[in-house]
């Protein structure tokens, strides 16, 4: 069996700079969340709650998002909860969630036969712990967004990323954090109509990316 580079492999590969800080982002905003007051108890433990809350410590941490830049990566909010990241000169945007309950392994692929094996998309996913971020993985996957949290995520290839931490995370003013209007000319918005925080996002597809 040959170790064939696939396309999400070398996405990993990419990006792995801006992947790692994207996660010690997330991982700084997992202990902003848990240290604020005004998050009860339930909210903690809920999946929804917290995650928007960990989404706004993301979008507002200035410095985080500018090292972002420099590794051709942005991070935007989309409706209701939504967090994307969109990475230059590429087409889609590939979703930042909290991890589903289940996630388990593909039920069939052709392998390394006659056919290529099943193709997905790429998806990002973070789990917390009682002090901070817990795993935050790049997941390949061909299950629908609508279905991450009803029935589960069927994993074709899944990439664990380190987090780094580049330098302190700065809290920028909330009314300029999402100001990414400069890279609007080079990507298509979205067209579908968004309906939650997993369903808000083009599926991106590392196969028919044109190369950074």
């Amino acid at each position: 069996m040959t170790d064939t580079l696939t396309p999400f492999k070398e996405l990993a590969n990419l990006y792995s700079e801006g992947f790692g800080i994207l996660a010690g982002m997330t991982d700084q905003a997992i202990k902003r969340t848990l240290s604020e007051r005004q998050v009860t108890r339930d909210g903690r433990h809920n999946p929804p709650v917290f995650h928007g809350c960990v989404r706004e410590a993301i979008l507002m941490d200035k410095v985080g998002l500018a090292a972002l830049e420099e590794h051709g990566m942005t991070v935007l909010g989309g409706v209701s909860d939504s967090l994307n990241v969109r990475l230059a000169g590429r087409t889609g945007v590939i979703t930042l969630t909290h991890q589903p309950r289940k996630l388990y392994a593909e039920s069939f692929s052709l392998g390394d036969g006659l056919f290529p094996a099943n193709a997905g998309r790429p998806c990002l996913f973070y789990a917390k712990s009682f002090a901070g971020l817990r795993k935050f993985s790049l997941v390949e996957t061909t299950t629908p967004k609508d279905d991450f949290f009803i029935h589960g995520v069927e994993v074709i290839d899944q990439i664990e990323i380190a987090p780094v931490t580049v330098i302190e995370s700065i809290v920028a003013d909330p009314e300029t954090a999402n100001d990414h209007d400069n890279l609007d000319d080079l990507f298509a918005e979205d067209s579908e109509t968004e309906k939650s925080t997993e369903n808000d996002a083009d599926d991106y597809n590392p196969g028919e990316a044109s190369a950074v």
